[in-house]
């Protein structure tokens, strides 16, 4: 009896801790999506004129337009390009060297303006943090600070795409 009785018991113990094997770690997020982007933003444009131009590009190579309206119903996104796999390794390994600051002004004594379009040059990171390392905002262009080498050449390749999106949709090739 003691035997059937201690049996039982191990058998209950062990049911009760099945599948339990202890705590479970957290699945780990995939990275985001996007690794870098280029904004630009118009204030004062015409109504059928795109008021932003959005270019992403995606850690499969792909880069996404999307032209925002005043008409929400007009918004389009669409593929623009597929980069190469080199070009897409670079990119995601300038990202991965992009340290957080913030936009400093190199030249405040020089004068800026007023309804000048708003171009933001960004680096996403795998949690989906945004770092803007360069705008070019009130006819000033505005540097991250801390700067490295990466911050430099990932603006240079958002600008490049940036110029390449806006003479498609304009025909003015530049």
């Amino acid at each position: 009896m003691k035997t059937l009785f201690l049996s039982l018991m191990l058998l209950a113990s062990s049911a009760a801790f099945a599948g339990n094997e202890g705590p479970q770690a957290a699945p780990v997020p995939p990275p985001n999506p996007t690794v870098a982007k280029a904004s630009v933003h118009s204030f004062f444009t015409p109504q059928d004129s795109a008021k932003t131009t959005i270019v992403e590009v995606l850690r499969s190579g792909q880069v996404k337009l999307s032209l925002q309206y005043f008409d929400a119903s007009r918004n389009k996104t669409s593929n623009m390009l597929r980069l190469s796999p080199e070009l897409t390794r670079k990119i995601v390994a300038l990202v991965a060297k992009v340290e957080a600051g913030k936009l400093v002004d190199p030249t405040p004594e020089d004068p800026g303006c007023f309804d000048a379009p708003y171009t933001s040059f960004k680096a996403v990171k795998d949690n989906g943090q945004e770092i803007e390392i360069a705008a070019n905002s009130a006819c000033k262009h505005m540097l991250k600070q801390p700067r490295n080498g990466a911050d430099a050449e990932l603006e240079r390749i958002l600008k490049s795409l940036l110029d390449l999106a806006w003479s498609a949709q304009t025909g003015i090739d530049l």
